[in-house]
């Protein structure tokens, strides 16, 4: 402990610590010990965001980033915090199989860490790179990148393999009743062993069949008009001039207002006739609804039928 410089001789002072005293009688600084007990601070390199840009899903990019102890001090129990879906250290631990940064990290030393960027979704993605030390606070780096290409499927029970009435997956407006059927006449499954029509219902009244579809995942990437979907699908009556079938598709918002849509129109064909669509999501669309029309004009059942119906996300 210093001495209070007003306690004793000059003498007595030197004694106490050890060193030179100044003209003015008080010890002098000594930097021995800086280095130890300095306050490190790092720096990770490509701020103040590094983005991978668009790579095809399933493929990886690696990126190796810049570690800088610019402080005073030495950075003791270095590691890097867990990364998100889509981002990993290359290999699945710090620093990455190509990282070279240990848990300690000197004055003016540097050392790498290697993240991979590997897209399993479309659209954008976005993850903070934060590495931890004992002296804190976390020093981070935001990451971003792109997952290009097509989604799966995102209808549930696209084509009545899981039989029930309403089939799985689907809600029906209560008008009238919907159901799953196997092949039966001269009516077959486009693809798979089922498929979608109604069932009993009243004349010349639409009985409806719904399917909403949550995208609000990818909200950033549809307000910026980079996100299209395409929807596709099947319809046929059972006999010419029959009952008619129907397909819309709405966008909404995330408060389920429709901001737009789009309608396949009537259809009386005695065949599967295939319709599709495809745009940019609107701005807003938080919601992606599906709808199934059958109206019938006489009989006990509404015989319109569908299959093969798919909904499916694309960026860029």
């Amino acid at each position: 402990m210093t001495p209070d410089p007003g306690s004793g001789t000059t003498d007595e002072a030197d004694d106490a610590t050890g060193g030179e005293t100044s003209s003015s009688g008080s010890p002098s600084a000594t930097t021995e010990g800086t280095t130890a007990s300095g306050v490190p601070q790092l720096e990770i390199s490509d701020g103040p965001v590094y983005d991978f840009g668009d790579v095809v899903l399933g493929e990886s990019l690696l990126h190796s980033f810049t570690v800088t102890n610019v402080g005073d001090g030495m950075a003791t129990g270095l590691t890097g915090l867990p990364l998100s879906p889509h981002f990993a250290y290359e290999g699945g631990e710090f620093p990455g199989l190509l990282g070279s940064c240990g848990d300690t990290l000197d004055v003016d030393d540097t050392c790498t860490v290697s993240v991979a960027f590997t897209p399993m979704e479309v659209g954008l993605h976005a993850v903070m790179l934060a590495l931890a030390y004992d002296q804190g606070p976390d020093v981070t780096r935001p990451l971003a990148g792109g997952g290009t290409g097509s989604s799966a499927n995102l209808l549930v029970n696209p084509g009545g393999e899981m039989v029930g009435s309403p089939p799985p997956g689907w809600t029906s407006d209560g008008t009238g009743e919907w159901a799953t059927f196997e092949p039966f006449g001269d009516v077959d499954p486009v693809e798979g062993s089922n498929f979608i029509g109604a069932d009993t219902g009243p004349n010349d009244t639409p009985l409806y069949l719904r399917q909403t579809v949550d995208v609000s995942a990818w909200a950033s990437t549809i307000d910026m008009g980079l996100m299209r979907f395409s929807f596709a699908g099947q319809v046929r009556s059972l006999q010419v001039a029959n009952d008619e079938g129907r397909m819309l598709v709405h966008y909404r918002d995330e408060m389920m207002a429709v901001s737009e849509s789009w309608d396949s129109e009537w259809n009386l064909d005695d065949e599967w006739t295939s319709f599709d669509d495809e745009r940019p999501a609107p701005e807003g669309t938080r919601f992606i609804q599906v709808e199934l029309c059958c109206r019938k004009s006489a009989g006990n059942f509404c015989d319109a039928y569908f299959d093969d119906l798919q909904l499916v996300a694309h960026y860029p």
